[in-house]
């Protein structure tokens, strides 16, 4: 019986071999073994392919990291597999692995004929289809037996057609990205997008506390309008870094993945334009030809992230840095050319930004070029960080400075109002108290002037009655004057007559006497 079950091995190991190539593992390293040989390809569907004794000797060679449109007849059939076969040494026969996979389709993974995983969703129909983000690793542990070393992967594949396939950065949509590490440190092989989530998080953090910050400094003083200028930039540059732990984290299909992209391609442009506008508002220079060029090449950009495998993205970060960071260098340049305060911080972020971006930029560059990077080796994402920040932390530092200046000489103005103030009020009291004593005076000698008034109101008053009284009097003379008058006219006659009567009396007297 185990003479049987020997044979039977090594009949099923002499076919395997014989089917498709066999891709040996004698040692894993801490990044793990890239299956990147030994595939064999096949457009369209069978359940057949699945059976480990399939003969795919016939299909095509293919390496399955090559960008998903480069995979023969993919995107027609819609459907297709991947076969290899893994041969663990013995040396390994201690050690756990686990197949690490990353893609831009949709997949179902069999072992040995047997479904382990299923990746995305492959519907029955082509608009059903999802295919997973392939930002995130699935871990899948690996089976293994001394006797049989043997492991034959088919990988069913499905094409998503309404995803407009992008491309971000330098990176490719590559197919299918399968790793073999030791399960010890597969958990490891994710601290890079575990530490990009952190630092995106430290960032949405820091840009999230400048916006409301500078926000309230507008608020508080609008005539600054800087502030407000600045406080859009830090919400795209916060909204951009926002969709990085949504894409590592949270976001499972493709689809989702680039919208995710597609808003953080743009919020970098945007930003960048509303930064120069307020380094424009800081140093007072006029919007002129070349801003609204920028502008133009912005919108530009933005625009080209819509056409499928555009490099807008690559321009969109990079361009967009490079040359509104360069318009920013030669404002601040000529603001310390005017000697204009706060420029040499400005500058020093600036220069330290380009530093910081040369050297992050250097490694995509040397990847692209198939160079081995060492920047992320040595100073992990340490430099994009300081770049990113450099310049907003400056301009933020002066702006913070210039609103804390124009406060403390708010602050002094507002001081010297208040002392103008006391000082006019203490003039008013002076003035008050003047009134005050010239009112009393016054009342003083309009009470004199009364008195003086009333007694010569009394006065007159006995006078006018003294005239009254006079006039009475005289009316009265006359009165009785008039009566006497009147009176007296009658007596005289009577005198007269009686005296005429007397002299004729006396006349007659003596005539009578002789």
């Amino acid at each position: 019986m185990l003479r049987l079950c020997f044979l039977f091995l090594l009949c099923s190991t002499a076919l395997l071999a014989q089917q498709s190539e066999v891709f040996r593992i004698d040692s894993i390293s801490n990044q793990g073994v890239l299956l990147d040989k030994g595939w064999k390809w096949q457009a369209g569907d069978n359940p057949e392919w699945i059976d480990p004794d399939f003969d795919d000797s016939a299909w095509e060679n293919v390496n399955p990291l090559q960008d998903v449109n480069e995979i023969p007849a993919l995107k027609e059939k819609h459907i297709g597999w991947f076969r290899t076969t893994l041969e663990l040494s013995p040396q390994m026969s201690q050690r756990l692995t686990t197949l690490l996979v990353s893609q831009s389709v949709a997949s179902e993974i069999y072992f040995n004929g047997l479904l382990v995983k299923k990746i995305g969703i492959i519907g029955t129909q082509r608009e059903a289809t999802k295919a997973a983000n392939h930002s995130r690793r699935v871990a899948i542990g690996l089976p293994y037996s001394v006797s049989y070393p043997f492991v034959q992967i088919a990988i069913r594949v499905a094409y998503e057609n309404h995803v407009l396939y992008n491309r971000v950065g330098f990176s490719k949509n590559r197919c299918l990205q399968a790793t073999v590490v030791e399960t010890e440190y597969a958990n490891d092989s994710g601290q890079g997008g575990q530490s990009q989530v952190s630092a995106s998080w430290f960032l949405v953090g820091v840009f999230s506390i400048l916006t409301f910050l500078h926000l309230a400094f507008f608020f508080l003083y609008r005539a600054q309008r800087a502030n407000l200028y600045f406080s859009v930039t830090t919400l795209f540059l916060g909204i951009a870094f926002l969709c990085v732990p949504l894409v590592f984290v949270y976001l499972d299909y493709l689809s989702d993945y680039f919208l995710a992209e597609l808003v953080q391609t743009a919020a970098f442009p945007i930003a960048y334009l509303f930064l120069v506008r307020a380094i424009y508002e800081i140093y007072e220079q006029p919007t002129g030809v070349l801003y609204w060029l920028i502008v133009f090449f912005g919108l530009f950009v933005v625009a080209s992230l819509f056409t499928p495998y555009s490099l807008g993205s690559l321009w969109a970060e990079i361009g967009t840095e490079l040359l509104m960071t360069a318009e920013v260098i030669r404002v601040t340049a000529l603001a310390l050319r005017r000697k204009q305060a706060g420029a040499h911080l400005i500058m020093m972020g600036m220069i330290l930004s380009l530093c910081m971006f040369s050297l992050f930029y250097s490694d995509f560059v040397l990847e692209y070029y198939g160079f081995k990077p060492f920047v992320q080796q040595i100073f992990g994402g340490l430099t994009y960080q300081l770049a990113v920040i450099c310049v907003p932390l400056s301009i933020s530092l002066y702006l913070a400075l210039n609103f804390s200046k124009t406060n403390k000489q708010l602050i002094e103005k507002l001081q010297e109002i208040n002392a103008l103030n006391q000082r006019n009020l203490s003039q008013e009291q002076e003035k008050q108290q003047m009134l005050a004593t010239q009112n009393e005076t016054l009342e003083k000698q309009v009470q004199e002037r009364t008195a003086q008034l009333e007694h010569s109101l009394s006065q007159l008053k006995a006078t006018q009655n003294q005239l009254v009284q006079s006039e009475k009097l005289a009316s009265l003379g006359e009165l009785t004057a008039g009566i006497a008058h009147e009176i007296q006219n009658p007596l005289n006659f009577v005198n007269n007559f009686a005296e005429l009567s007397v002299e004729l009396i006396e006349e007659l007297a003596q005539g009578q006497a002789p």
